[in-house]
């Protein structure tokens, strides 16, 4: 999965600062990320499985300058009848001045590679406005001729995919 959209309009998901992730707005909770994810500091949790099932994941870039406790599930990936980490082979990009705090927090600290300075390399996201949506899947895996309410699945001319929330 390379982006997640949401739905201009939608009162209760977003996908602020071009973020490329589901976010609940009401409770500023990332629900769901993808490989381009972003982690805004506007975000108060991380759900449970946020980023699961992410096999390869090698950054992680967070934004969040005061980090909180998470969920060590929060990146995992199931590899042979194990559930698997992917603390230790990915970096975790942070704010500069934040390394120690993202050392300190509980399942932050399980990052092997944690580099400080993220916010001066981070440019906003751009879309291919070429790309048109090709094929749109239900959660299910079942092809919909057009929008449902709920996450659906986008298959782009370009060959990306990205999840969009529709209300």
């Amino acid at each position: 999965m390379e982006s997640i959209t949401v739905e201009n309009g939608n009162a209760n998901y977003d996908s602020r600062e071009n973020c490329n992730a589901l976010i609940k707005t009401e409770t500023n909770t990332l629900i769901a990320g993808c490989k381009n994810t972003v982690i805004p500091n506007s975000v108060t949790s991380i759900g449970y499985g946020a980023f699961a099932e992410c096999p390869g994941l090698t950054s992680v870039i967070s934004l969040i300058e005061e980090p909180f406790m998470i969920d060590e599930d929060v990146f995992c990936v199931y590899n042979s009848d194990t559930w698997d980490f992917e603390f230790t082979s990915a970096t975790l990009y942070v704010p500069t001045g934040t390394k120690t705090k993202y050392e300190s927090t509980p399942a932050w600290n399980k990052f092997k590679n944690i580099v400080e300075g993220i916010e001066n390399n981070v440019e906003s996201a751009t879309t291919n406005i070429t790309a048109k949506e090709a094929e749109r899947y239900n959660v299910s895996g079942q092809r919909i001729s057009s929008p449902q309410k709920g996450i659906n699945i986008v298959k782009m001319s370009d060959g990306s995919t990205k999840k969009v929330m529709c209300k």
